[in-house]
């Protein structure tokens, strides 16, 4: 059975709890023990228990033991910062990610409630003049029918949501790389972060760009990097060997810092403005998400309005035969119309124009 991933709000505070503890130089175990016992997700308190009997049993990393509950971009960040020895930084990274995607998933809450409560009400409100025409029974099942279709188009939204979280890396595998760069910005962020992660700590080059590939999440990236990593062990230099991975200001900057032997203060820049890109995606994506919304409750709305007033000005065939019925063998001739399209259109009763001829 697959372990579940921890949802943001779990790694959020997974994230922060470790970040306290090794920066501030606390005993691992007896804060592992306290997190396994007093946070308020279960999966955090699952995650802390694994943590605590490995601390105690001198086993794997942290990266090794919560990988399988991690997103695999976060678990590899985790991998670097271990192997690097910068594991605060990355810890303060991940922490600051889960917090601004907490913030963004809140504001498209937020931007969504009115909207729903216009839905809402138009299920409401529309049907009034069902109460006339056709009584108060009527009016309560379109009520009815129109809160069963938004819960479940509310529920259908939130099931197709949890299952993109579950399976958007396979999803993406096979997308073009340079779709993920234009789309997802945190991924060339994670790249960078990784390599100033291990420049700065002195780790092989091999070794870093083995554990940056996999912060990629389409295979096209994924090999682009395996490449890039043949490419150094054949001689090439840093910048010639990522420059498919990144923009031509960034290869740029990366060649020049090489040669001036500042590249770890212009990695440190470069993550710094590749985290920044990726928040003004997340918070754009966030506004056209919500622009979406609004649009297509626009058009139920609407289509809302539009019914009811097409029921409210020609009513609909089942009351046009009643009122034939009741007024059969009175003399009272009546006409049937049968949609409102034809109504615009009607000339009036057949025969009524070669009459007038007769009369003069």
């Amino acid at each position: 059975m697959d372990t579940p991933l921890l949802p943001l709000a779990g790694r959020l505070l997974l994230y922060t709890h470790l970040r306290t503890m090794v920066a501030s130089g606390a005993p691992l175990n007896d804060g592992l023990a306290l997190l396994a016992r007093d946070a308020p997700h279960r999966g955090v308190r699952r995650a802390g228990e694994l943590l605590r009997r490995n601390v105690a049993t001198g086993g794997l990393g942290i990266a090794e033991v919560l990988g399988p509950s991690l997103p695999p971009e976060e678990a590899a960040l985790l991998a670097v910062g271990e192997q690097t020895g910068r594991i605060v930084p990355i810890l303060e990274a991940l922490t600051t990610r889960c917090d601004q995607k907490i913030q963004a998933r809140n504001d498209l809450l937020k931007r969504s409630i009115y909207p729903l409560f216009v839905v809402l009400m138009a299920g409401v409100i529309l049907p009034i003049p069902t109460i006339i025409t056709q009584g108060v029974r009527a009016y309560g099942v379109a009520v009815l029918v129109h809160l069963l279709w938004l819960g479940l188009v509310l529920a259908g939204t939130y099931g197709l949501i949890r299952l993109w979280s579950r399976t958007r890396h396979l999803a993406l595998r096979r997308l073009p790389g340079g779709v993920e760069m234009a789309l997802l910005p945190q991924s060339r962020a994670d790249f960078l972060r990784i390599l100033r992660a291990g420049i700065a700590s002195g780790l092989p080059v091999g070794l870093t760009l083995d554990a940056a590939a996999r912060v990629w999440l389409t295979d096209e990236n994924d090999a682009l990097t395996r490449t890039a990593l043949r490419r150094i062990g054949s001689g090439d230099r840093l910048a010639e060997a990522v420059q498919p991975l990144l923009t031509r200001s960034q290869t740029f900057e990366v060649a020049a810092a090489e040669q001036s032997g500042t590249l770890d203060e212009v990695l440190d820049r470069l993550v710094e403005d590749a985290d920044k890109g990726a928040g003004t995606r997340r918070r754009v994506m966030t506004i056209v998400i919500a622009g979406i919304i609004g649009l297509a409750v626009l058009g139920l709305v609407a289509v809302k309005i539009t019914g009811s007033l097409k029921k409210a000005v020609m009513p609909d065939r089942g009351v046009m035969q009643q009122l034939q019925r009741e007024v059969q063998g009175t003399g009272i001739q009546v006409f049937e119309v049968p949609s409102l399209n034809e109504a615009i259109n009607w000339s009036g009763p057949k025969g009524l124009g070669e009459d007038e001829e007769d009369e003069e």
